[in-house]
């Protein structure tokens, strides 16, 4: 639907993302519509009067619920759209009478990041498009390449991120126990047992490379097994402490009994184990996620052929 409404818009239109991008009497266009308001945004990196009030008598006139906003040179023009398939009859509609009254005000095309009258060209960086300069282009280039060497340079510290990974998880065990406690399934607090395990490996080794992840997965596994195994030591606790003259160590190493013998005990067992195993599978992505920054270079692309 996005590319056959580029299309539709003119030749020179690009879609990338929900987004549509062109350039229009030396100004560029960016185009974006929300299906949940019905309403599509155009906006427009320029430099001039704040006063906008001439600009929005004239849309005005084309369309009463059309509204410009100019803040920190950038200019947005909203307007009601009921479908998608609206969006090329309005805006070319309306490009004409707005790019020469941003002509006619002496407004300037600027970079997005600079925010100088510099030719610009549409980039791709780290999957966020605009319009830049080339000379933003490689500076943004230059402090990616500094930044991945500085990575590269930071020796990770494992014994101190094994340290770390293993504080990092002890909240989160807390917190399955208070559950377990409370009488309330734990397996969720596995999230927060991971998420410790990453950032405090992350913090205490100052990066986190293959071996790091490797040890921040298998110690925040290793946490939610034994606090999967103490819930189930506590649930028999509860069930048999009026019965027998026993503590949680005991129940603990009931544990292999009850599971051959009590078919009850067994399902609410590998239930909560399988529970537990999911959400673990989950939060392990937060360990993956600060791997990936670590080792991952960030992409600048040009997405127009010079």
């Amino acid at each position: 639907m996005g590319k056959k409404l580029a299309k539709k818009l003119g030749d020179n239109y690009k879609y990338y993302y929900g987004a549509y991008y062109t350039k229009y009497n030396g100004y560029d266009i960016i185009i974006k519509y929300d299906y949940t308001s019905l309403l599509y945004n155009l906006t427009l990196n320029v430099k001039g009067n704040e006063n906008i009030d001439k600009l929005n008598k004239m849309l005005s006139k084309k369309d009463e619920f059309m509204v410009a906003k100019y803040k920190n040179n950038l200019l947005t023009i909203t307007e009601a759209c009921d479908h998608s398939r609206d969006i090329p009859k309005l805006i070319n509609n309306l490009l004409d009478d707005l790019t020469k009254y941003l002509k006619d005000n002496n407004y300037k095309n600027i970079c997005k990041l600079c925010e100088k009258e510099e030719k610009t060209t549409l980039v791709s960086i780290d999957d966020n498009i605009n319009y830049v300069c080339d000379k933003c282009v490689k500076n943004i280039e230059k402090k990616y390449a500094k930044e991945l060497e500085d990575r590269r340079k930071i020796k990770e510290n494992i014994p101190l991120g094994i340290i770390g990974s293993i504080i990092g998880c002890i909240p989160g065990l807390i917190m399955w126990f208070l559950l377990s406690y409370l009488m309330i399934n734990p397996s969720v607090i596995a999230l927060i047992i991971m998420f410790g395990s990453a950032y405090f490996y992350r913090y205490m080794a100052k990066s986190m490379k293959l071996p790091g992840l490797i040890i921040s997965i298998l110690i925040g596994f290793i946490f939610v097994l034994f606090a999967n195994e103490l819930t189930n030591a506590y649930s028999l606790y509860n069930e048999y402490i009026n019965q027998y003259n026993i503590n949680i160590l005991d129940t603990y190493k009931a544990i292999p009994y009850y599971l051959q013998t009590n078919d009850i005990f067994r399902h609410t067992y590998n239930q909560n184990l399988l529970l537990s195993i999911m959400f673990f599978i989950f939060g392990s992505f937060t360990n993956i996620g600060i791997f990936r920054s670590y080792i991952a270079t960030n992409k600048v692309k040009n997405l127009e052929v010079k």
